[in-house]
């Protein structure tokens, strides 16, 4: 290992003078991180128990980067304070992520992006591509399916489908509406499909699907008038284009699809997009995207083989992508939310390619770099949902995007994922 830059020791020595703690200075992927070492004692064990906490990073410069802080160090005040200490309210218990050596064997990886790309993948398939016994692929897929939680979901075009996305970002300018008003307000609109409680420029950020027909203003007084009335706060409403990733589906959105299709059929220009029985289909494929056609069938009382043909229609139809997972059995530390602001469009524009480079750069966590990726119009950004499954992840991608032209960051910390979830998979690099 190459000596560290002088300046780089006198800003460790400056920080250790005013640290009653011993610190260390551990480099990786060729970055500066600093850490504080404490002491606790164990009663069950009865021993003293060793802790590292993660203080923030070191330019070769010398200059010391404070890291983002957590849970009771966010100094979280008023209702906000009540879910700090669950951060997923909505996530099935999981044992805890041991991230440092995300795979336990040499064909996790492998499989995981298998079965990103396709979750029902023949297992002949992946014991021909790995080189393996039908057996002892099944051995690994099961080990897997359990260490992860695996769920199977389909992926969906919802544009196909009459839908448009759109984020709206709400900031309260006086009393904050409790985790129970904030849950029941959301819950009961069909068109959420995802609503976070954040720490930063706002205190509630929501995902959701409308109409594509709906003009945005009309879209704006519905939910204006709908969401915390009685509370005073702004609420900006702004349609999203998502790149990367996708949120997970609630069943209240098949209630959407059904009044859409119900539309369709009295609209004689344009048909139906979508059919009654296909509505069906992915209704009972989205609760659970491994199941038997057989099993479909019976439970939509679908004539034999009609699942079967209806999954190779709406695959034709591009409205189904892919069968993939998601991995709820292993939630990352903490989710974070990136917002790169355009300052420039001119100078923005030029990025493109090193943003893409950015979202899709090699990378060794268990799940995707980014669960969602997408612009926005209402403030004109980009929003990169990150989940954090190491202390110094959030500092090493806000240095690359520091780097856009003609953009400023802000941060956020998700506190609580109050509606819906995010998708935690691992597609191939380069897959879209």
């Amino acid at each position: 290992m190459q000596p560290l830059p002088e300046a780089v020791l006198e800003s460790m020595k400056r920080l250790k003078q005013e640290n009653n703690h011993y610190l260390s200075l551990k480099v990786i992927n060729n970055r500066l991180y600093v850490y504080e070492a404490t002491t606790k004692w164990d009663k069950e064990n009865r021993k003293v128990r060793s802790i590292s906490r993660y203080l923030g990073r070191m330019t070769v410069e010398g200059r010391f980067i404070p890291g983002i802080k957590r849970d009771a160090e966010l100094g979280l005040t008023g209702a906000e304070n009540i879910f700090n200490t669950k951060v997923y309210q909505n996530s099935i218990p999981a044992k805890k992520p041991n991230s440092a050596k995300p795979y336990s064997s040499r064909y996790e990886a492998s499989i995981l992006e298998m079965l990103s790309s396709d979750g029902r993948s023949k297992l002949t398939k992946v014991a021909k591509k790995l080189g393996l016994k039908p057996q002892t692929a099944l051995l690994h897929k099961k080990n897997i399916d359990k260490k992860y939680g695996l769920r199977y979901i389909p992926e969906l075009d919802l544009h196909k489908l009459g839908f448009s996305e759109y984020l709206i970002l709400i900031k309260f300018e006086a009393d904050v509406p409790s985790l129970h008003e904030i849950r029941s307000s959301v819950e009961k609109e069909d068109s959420i499909q995802l609503a976070m409680l954040t720490q930063g420029d706002y205190d509630v950020i929501i995902y959701l699907l409308s109409d594509s027909g709906k003009g945005l203003k009309e879209e704006l007084a519905y939910l204006r008038g709908r969401l915390f009335p009685e509370y005073k706060l702004k609420l900006y409403l702004t349609p999203f284009y998502a790149e990367h990733g996708f949120v997970l589906l609630r069943d209240s959105f098949f209630s959407l699809l059904e009044k859409r299709a119900s539309e369709d059929l009295q609209n004689e220009d344009s048909g139906p997009r979508i059919s009654k029985r296909e509505l069906l289909f992915l209704r009972s494929l989205n609760s659970d995207g491994l199941s038997e056609f057989s099993t479909i069938d019976k439970e939509n009382g679908f004539g034999k083989g009609s699942s079967r043909y209806l999954h190779g229609r709406l695959l034709e139809k591009e409205i189904i992508k892919r069968v993939t997972i998601s991995m709820n059995g292993n939630q990352p530390k903490y989710v974070s939310i990136i917002l790169l602001n355009k300052i420039s469009h001119l100078l923005f524009s030029a990025e493109a390619g090193y943003i893409n480079r950015c979202i899709y750069s090699g990378h060794e966590n268990i799940a995707d770099k980014y669960s969602l990726v997408g612009e926005t119009e209402n403030p004109q950004s980009m929003l990169f949902i990150l989940p954090v499954f190491e202390a110094y992840e959030l500092d090493k991608e806000m240095e690359e995007l520091r780097k856009v032209k003609g953009s400023r960051l802000s941060r956020m910390v998700v506190t609580n994922i109050v509606v819906g979830g995010l998708c935690y998979r691992r597609l191939a690099t380069g897959t879209r």
